[in-house]
């Protein structure tokens, strides 16, 4: 074999490895109010979310997420007494604002996920604005001092490329 040839394929399957390789994740604490685990391509953005605890992505990676807190307290006012009430206030907003939505919700009901209700969805739809398709993967908790709203998307045309990580952040919001 030629050294050219040879080289070639050494780069070529090298490439081919440490794109299939797992994201590497860090633990963020957010204000001491909740941990969560980001994928390390991921930096703090301002997505123009003001009231969210939390804000990350990548644009070149087109990968997002976010996280709202909320009292259960300053919810009750708008009559949201559980968690699927909470969720279905986000879902409806959510369905509304993409068209051709396909709404999934994936846990079977409440369920418990790290010592906290939780429901989890993912939505198919097309932006609006400029017609990309786009993924979302949503997580709902409830614990007795907050709700979370986890808010994980990217492009469609990313969607194989991130699910995986996707999944592994909305599973791992953890009150402390």
């Amino acid at each position: 074999m030629k050294p050219k040839t040879y080289f070639s394929i050494v780069l070529f399957l090298a490439l081919f490895v440490s794109c299939n390789q797992n994201s590497d994740f860090e633990q963020k604490n957010i204000d001491g109010d909740f941990t969560i685990e980001l994928p390390t391509y991921m930096h703090e953005l301002d997505l123009g979310i003001p009231e969210a605890s939390l804000q990350y992505g990548n644009e070149l990676e087109e990968h997002y997420v976010t996280v709202i807190r909320e009292s259960p307290s300053a919810l009750t006012d708008y009559g949201i007494f559980n968690l699927a009430g909470y969720a279905d206030m986000y879902m409806a907003g959510v369905e509304m604002s993409i068209d051709d939505a396909t709404l999934n919700q994936i846990s079977d009901g409440v369920e418990q996920h790290n010592g906290m209700e939780a429901i989890t969805f993912d939505v198919d739809g097309v932006l609006p604005e400029n017609g990309l398709g786009i993924y979302y993967s949503i997580k709902f908790y409830k614990s007795e001092t907050a709700y979370y709203y986890v808010l994980d998307w990217t492009l469609s045309d990313y969607k194989e490329q991130h699910l995986s990580d996707m999944k592994k952040i909305t599973n791992s919001i953890k009150e402390l």
